[in-house]
């Protein structure tokens, strides 16, 4: 059948028949056919990291959503905190955005079976709560991706500041689940 329609979804064009199939061409040039009604979405991975301006859009989002919750951190253990974030970010201009690019696969690898659950679920749970309520795991997974960053780094000074902070490093990831369910949120909202 011919295309009923076309367009642009997020970053992937996209054409719908009469029979409302929809075929994704996602940017590898790979054409993916899928009927809403009864296939299964884009994978988390597809839905952030494919195409590179959402990727680079999520960096930025990234990046803000990590200096907030620097700048939110308070007592001994926040100075702690923004002291090691500040020296990480002096290390080079443009550090932080650079960093995370590196881990992002990685990351959302980890997150996205909790993404893939609340997707499932059907909860009337936000995917910002979902994140909160499943906070301890999150955090496991996505300090798994920087432990073993950390071990094979040549970065002295960077895993010299990674090892200041880890101790308590579950408890500042825990406490971030509000604003990275958000960004999920945010980041994926236009493709659900």
């Amino acid at each position: 059948m011919a295309p009923a329609g076309d367009g642009i979804k997020g970053n992937l064009r996209y054409a719908d028949d009469p029979s409302r199939d929809r075929y994704y061409i996602v940017p590898d040039g790979e054409v993916i056919h899928r009927n809403p009604r009864t296939e299964p979405q884009l994978s988390l991975s597809q839905k952030l990291t494919q195409d590179p301006e959402k990727r680079k859009t999520l960096i930025k989002d990234a990046t803000k959503v990590l200096e907030a919750e620097v700048d939110s951190k308070s007592g001994m253990s926040g100075l702690a905190v923004k002291g090691v974030f500040k020296v990480v970010k002096g290390l080079q201009p443009g550090f932080i955005p650079k960093a995370i690019d590196d881990l992002l696969d990685e990351f959302v690898q980890r997150v996205e079976p909790f993404y893939d659950q609340w997707n499932a679920d059907n909860e009337d749970r936000d995917l910002r709560g979902h994140f909160v309520h499943h906070g301890s795991a999150v955090a496991d997974a996505l300090l798994g991706v920087t432990d073993e960053r950390a071990k094979n780094s040549k970065h002295r000074k960077l895993v010299k500041a990674y090892e200041k902070l880890r101790p308590k490093g579950k408890e500042h990831v825990q406490a971030a689940m509000s604003r990275v369910g958000s960004m999920i949120d945010r980041q994926t909202a236009e493709d659900r």
